[in-house]
């Protein structure tokens, strides 16, 4: 793959995320898509060195982090008002932290050329 089809497939990967969490998707599913655009980004990474795109990469690993922390919660363990994913469910005000720096993420990457 090309540096452009790299940087292309992240942007697509983050969009699909951010879509996924507005449509309440398995959160399984949403850290796939997060997963792909962090890999894509790293590829990306190894072939043009972009400073911009280290920035990126960080948010990507803050996202990551913010599913990881909340999706491990059982309703029992927030007093949060919780948005249900099938078996799973997270706090309502987590979800649109993820969703904020999704989009922070979207509009970064969209700079990027």
């Amino acid at each position: 793959m090309s540096w452009r089809d790299l940087l292309a497939k992240a942007k697509h990967e983050v969009d699909r995320a951010a879509k996924a969490v507005e449509g309440k998707a398995n959160l399984s599913l949403i850290l796939y898509h997060v997963n792909e655009s962090y890999d894509m980004l790293t590829k990306y990474l190894s072939v043009v060195e972009d400073v911009e795109a280290r920035d990126v990469l960080g948010k990507i690993e803050e996202v990551k982090r913010l599913i990881s922390q909340y999706a491990l919660m059982t309703p029992c363990q927030s007093s949060l008002p919780s948005v249900v994913f099938g078996e799973s469910s997270i706090p309502s005000i987590a979800l649109s932290m993820i969703l904020d720096k999704l989009k922070q993420v979207k509009e970064k990457l969209s700079k990027l050329r």
